[in-house]
C-alpha cells in the first residue's frame, strides 16, 4: 500500500464564502493522494452534517458555532465536532493535534487539523468557518 491508495477525486477550491471544481483548462482537474485526503477532509469539515440527502451523516456540526464566541467550552466543542466528523474517514489512523482560534471582531473560527495516515503520511488541514 501506498499513498497513491488514498484515491483521485475533481479538485475543489475553496473561496472565501463557496467552493468550485478547479476547471482552468476544458477539463476537469483532479487530486491524488495525499491531496485527496487533504482535500476529503477540508470536505467533510466545511459541510454542514445533514445537507447531502443521500449521504445524511456525512459533514459536521462546525457551522452550528459561526458567532458563539471565543470561550474554553466553545474550543472543545470545535475539537469534539471534529474529531465526530473525521471518525468515518478510513484513511486516517489518528488525529495528533487540532488547534483552534477565534477572529472575535467577525466570529471566524480558524481550525488547524494535524493527522496521521494509514500510511504513517503526516498532513495538516486548515480551514476557516464561518465566512
Amino acid at each position: 500500500m501506498s499513498v497513491s491508495d488514498f484515491g483521485t477525486d475533481l479538485n475543489v477550491e475553496y473561496d472565501e464564502s463557496s467552493a468550485d471544481i478547479n476547471n482552468e483548462s476544458s477539463d476537469m482537474a483532479t487530486v491524488t493522494g495525499l491531496e485527496n485526503l487533504y482535500q476529503a477532509v477540508q470536505n467533510r469539515l466545511l459541510t454542514p452534517i445533514g445537507t447531502l440527502p443521500l449521504h445524511p451523516n456525512y459533514g459536521s456540526r462546525l457551522s452550528t458555532l459561526i458567532g458563539e464566541g471565543n470561550n474554553p467550552l466553545i474550543e472543545t466543542a470545535v475539537k469534539m465536532m471534529v474529531v465526530e466528523a473525521l471518525q468515518p474517514e478510513d484513511r486516517i489512523a489518528y488525529i495528533r493535534n487540532i488547534d483552534v482560534s477565534f477572529v472575535r471582531s467577525t466570529g471566524i473560527i480558524n481550525v488547524i487539523v494535524d493527522i496521521v495516515s494509514i500510511y504513517s503520511s503526516e498532513l495538516q488541514v486548515s480551514l476557516t468557518v464561518g465566512v
